[in-house]
């Protein structure tokens, strides 16, 4: 479905009923990436997926884009869905985005499961990986972009929404140099379950440092796991995120 919010078009799917959980997908990727797991919880949660701006069937408006917008974005989401309070997922660039919601609207939030994400990164990995990616964007398309994000086999770019808004959200993400949202969390007071491989190719370092600094948070590194733990070992994935999920109060 498309929802029309005030800044954007957003395509989203809601399924299932109970507490809402909402699933937030990386760069280069769509609401698909979480259609797995959602669909192993639906017969408790409702679940919804999201295609963030500029990606999927979503709309991409003007930029350049922070990623305070990418969290208003949710955030609108649920006010028209009618929903006051969610458990969030975000793998990536999705998890910057529930860290930025939780910082900006805290009351909307009532867990954190951080996937293979960091709220800050180094000068290289702005450089060398998110500018670098949003000017190939540019300039050659989304195919070519996979490809300099080390995607193999086919790549049906269709699915993945428009260029430039991956562009403006892969430049929105390279802010957490200058910008980083580590220290930030320190003000943070939400359960927070932090899932990360150790065969990450962005590492673990980030990821031990959001939970060094979130409150509380459980951290898990995960062994032989890479970018993609929900799809390396689904099962296993499965098991942490709904015993994390049903911990909470309902």
């Amino acid at each position: 479905m498309i929802a029309e919010l005030p800044h954007v078009k957003l395509n989203f799917v809601a399924r299932g009923s109970g507490p809402p959980v909402v699933f937030l997908h990386g760069l280069a990727s769509s609401l698909e990436t979480w259609a797995d797991q959602a669909a192993r919880i639906e017969d408790r949660y409702q679940t919804i997926r999201v295609d963030l701006r500029g990606h999927g069937r979503s709309s991409t408006p003007d930029g350049p884009w922070t990623i305070a917008d990418l969290a208003r974005d949710v955030a609108d989401l649920l006010a028209y869905l009618g929903i006051e309070r969610a458990h969030f997922v975000g793998h990536s660039a999705g998890g910057v985005v529930a860290v930025r919601l939780v910082l900006d609207q805290p009351e909307l939030v009532a867990s954190l499961c951080l996937v293979a994400t960091a709220a800050e990164c180094n000068q290289k990995a702005a450089t060398e990986f998110y500018l670098r990616w949003a000017e190939t964007a540019e300039r050659e398309g989304m195919r070519a972009t996979l490809r300099q994000m080390g995607v193999k086999g086919e790549i049906d770019a269709t699915t993945l929404g428009d260029p430039i808004g991956f562009s403006r959200a892969s430049r929105a993400i390279a802010t957490l140099y200058p910008e980083p949202l580590t220290p930030l969390l320190r003000t943070v007071h939400r359960p927070a379950l932090i899932l990360v491989g150790d065969k990450d190719w962005i590492g673990a370092g980030g990821a031990v440092k959001a939970s060094r600094a979130l409150a509380g948070s459980e951290l898990v590194i995960l062994p032989g796991q890479g970018h993609l733990p929900f799809l390396q070992n689904p099962e296993g994935f499965h098991a942490r995120l709904v015993g994390f999920l049903d911990r909470q109060p309902r």
